[in-house]
């Protein structure tokens, strides 16, 4: 994931990422895959790479590894991502802690941080679990 800086100051800001698997299956990963803070120049950006968590079959390979353990129950069935960039890294205690980030209160407390609330917080629905 690639976070930047669009403000004219330095910035810190807190990335807060969790993954919701497939209601069905017994899928992971599930929960809070990365919490961290950058500090960025104005107009600098980072790359994080996302690999590991409790259970992961393989750390350390910068891949996240997914896997279910009754697939037939997830097949076609969608991961959710929810990503988070938190201008002043501010919000995480109180209300984007891990399963909140989809909450009407972190978006809100998301869009006080900055002049663009726009870009603060992304959800996508992937990979889709696929049977061999």
């Amino acid at each position: 994931m690639t976070v930047a800086n669009d403000g004219d100051h330095l910035e810190i800001i807190g990335i807060y990422l969790d993954v919701i698997p497939p209601f069905e299956g017994g899928c992971l990963p599930s929960g809070r895959l990365r919490q961290t803070q950058v500090i960025l120049e104005p107009g600098s950006r980072t790359t994080l790479i996302i690999d590991g968590y409790p259970g992961d079959p393989l750390p350390g390979d910068n891949n996240v590894t997914f896997r279910c353990a009754n697939p037939i129950l997830a097949n076609g069935l969608n991961y959710t991502w929810i990503l988070v960039a938190d201008a002043h890294g501010d919000d995480l205690a109180y209300s984007c802690s891990a399963g909140r980030l989809l909450t009407l209160d972190c978006g809100n407390n998301l869009a006080h941080d900055d002049e663009d609330p726009s870009d603060n917080r992304l959800a996508r629905a992937f990979p889709k679990v696929r049977l061999p």
